[in-house]
Order: C-alpha cells, then structure tokens, then sequence
C-alpha cells in the first residue's frame, strides 16, 4: 500500500497524519506498519484480501479482546472491529492498536529467549480448550 493511502487511514482515525510510517517485514502474513503520531506509536495491520476464507485480521482483534485482561501481554485495540478503506484500484480492511514495546526476535533467538517464549505459548494454549483441532475461526462472543 502506497505510504499516501496509509496517511489518509491514519488522518481517517486519527485527525491527523503520522510523522513516520515504517513498514514490519518480519513474519506477518498481513500488510503492517509502525505509525508514529504525536509521542505515541502505533500498528496498523491491513489486508486486501475480503473473503471469509481470510479472517487472519478477525483472528488478530478477536485474540486481543479475550486475551486484554490476562497475564498474557497484547496490544488495546484502537479500532475494535475491521474498518474499510477503498482506494481508486483496491479495497482494504484494517485495524489499529497500540505497539507494545519490543522487537522482532526472529533472527536472534537464544535459549532464554525461547524458554520465556514458550511459557507465554503455554498461557495462550491453556487459555481455552475445543472439542476438535484446527484453526481458530472468530464468532461473536470467542472462537470456534
């Protein structure tokens, strides 16, 4: 997505445009950048892929919104549910929230840093249960 279109999300939502917008690379499978407004930063996760079969966005805010008031740290939620942003070729759904301190670990994994990985993995894997395997697939009020 052109930096002009994120502008006019972040002026959408915001009132106001970003002083820096930095595109993440590492391990997404969705559209995301780092906006910076104000003293404050923020995520911007988009996709151009409409279909139910891609809820991968629905999943993101879902997780977040039960996750919020466990030991398990995630982002607030600017926008609690997909907003739409279409262009003159394109259409888009979004989210926002805040950007948790941190950084991609991805090419630097020692053996601590895995080790307190997995005890957050545990948390979020002990968090609920199901009946069957597979993906998780957002409803109304958790997943299924």
């Amino acid at each position: 997505m052109k930096i002009s279109e994120i502008n006019k999300i972040a002026e959408r939502e915001f009132g106001e445009q970003p002083s820096s917008v930095e595109e993440i690379e590492e391990g997404l499978k969705q559209e995301t950048y780092r906006l910076k407004i104000g003293n404050e930063k923020y995520i911007l996760q988009l996709s151009d892929k409409l279909d139910e079969g891609d809820n991968g966005l629905e999943r993101n805010i879902k997780a977040y919104q039960l996750l919020k008031d466990t030991e398990v740290p995630v982002p607030e939620l600017l926008t609690e549910e997909l907003h739409r942003y279409k262009d003159d070729s394109q259409e888009w759904k979004y989210y926002i929230c805040e950007c948790l301190a941190g950084k991609s670990l991805e090419s630097q994994m020692t053996p601590e840093l895995t080790k307190k990985s997995g005890k957050i993995l545990a948390k979020l894997h002990n968090f609920q249960s199901y009946d069957e395997a597979g993906w998780l697939l957002p409803e109304e009020n958790g997943f299924s």
